[in-house]
């Protein structure tokens, strides 16, 4: 993702509503130093992914 720290700008300048309100529908919470930490997992993930395709 680019610049994980300003999501929620984006998403408003969208008309969306913010990353935590969102996924609050799925019992899910967004912590946006997790996700940065996580990232390279995500990514290594994403690229296996798209091998196997």
């Amino acid at each position: 993702m680019i610049a994980p720290d300003q999501v929620d700008q984006r998403r408003k300048a969208a008309g969306l509503n913010s990353m935590s309100e969102n996924l609050k529908r799925f019992n899910m919470e967004w912590d946006v130093e997790t996700y940065k930490r996580m990232l390279p997992q995500y990514e290594s993930w994403m690229q296996n992914m798209r091998q196997i395709d």
